[in-house]
């Protein structure tokens, strides 16, 4: 049986009872109700051995975290910005195309479009977030950036997790107790990831809303 299958037999034994009033104040009915529901899961570590990974696109969160390994090329590096949303949609990232940098020419400056390093970070229960590094422009930027990669060069092999120290300009580092979880990538390659999480988060023209606000539109 599939990570996604169990998960939807997990989320559809869930929902198949909404439980009265009485039955909620009853512990031994509720722990039922659960325990339907968690045999339709096989867990491992307090995840699914089949991890059902979701791809997005910011810095890591506050969870342990470990990065993939440099692919032989090396990273990808992208002009990107972050902020706007399509639609509805709120989108934190985005990648700016080649013509719409030239089109808007100066106005590059001081807009927050740089040069990012898209690495994968993997939390532990299997969830993949890219992570975009962006280049230094300033000395404090450098500072930031210095400390980024002392992250990066730990979380290559130990789960970690960052904090911004806002009065050195830094990240400090925090590493887990446990190092005994091995992280479980999926089966993606690195640029299948990268297209899975930047998909829809391409600027094209220069009239998204994003550039708009740029250039003062």
């Amino acid at each position: 049986m599939s990570a996604r299958k169990k998960q939807s037999e997990l989320i559809e034994a869930a929902a198949a009872a909404t439980p009265s009033k009485a039955s909620r104040e009853s512990v031994s009915e509720m722990m039922a109700l659960a325990e339907s529901a968690a045999t339709c899961a096989v867990l491992k570590n307090g995840r699914f051995e089949e991890p059902i990974t979701q791809f997005s696109v910011g810095n890591p969160k506050k969870d342990f975290f470990q990065v993939y390994p440099e692919p032989e090329k090396g990273y990808t590096r992208l002009p990107m910005i972050e902020g706007g949303k399509v639609g509805n949609t709120p989108k934190e990232w985005f990648v700016v195309m080649p013509d719409v940098i030239t089109e808007i020419g100066e106005m590059i400056e001081g807009s927050g479009i740089r040069t990012h390093t898209l690495i994968p970070v993997i939390d532990r229960v299997g969830n993949v977030r890219v992570w975009p590094v962006p280049d230094p422009t300033c000395e404090m930027g450098e500072r930031w950036h210095r400390s980024r990669l002392k992250v990066i060069a730990e979380a290559r092999t130990k789960w970690v997790r960052t904090l911004a120290n806002m009065s050195e300009s830094r990240y400090d580092l925090l590493v887990a107790i446990d190092q005994s979880l091995v992280p479980k990538w999926p089966e993606e390659t690195y640029p299948q990831m990268l297209e899975k999480a930047l998909e829809g988060c391409f600027i094209k023209a220069t009239d998204h809303v994003v550039i708009q606000a740029i250039v003062g539109r």
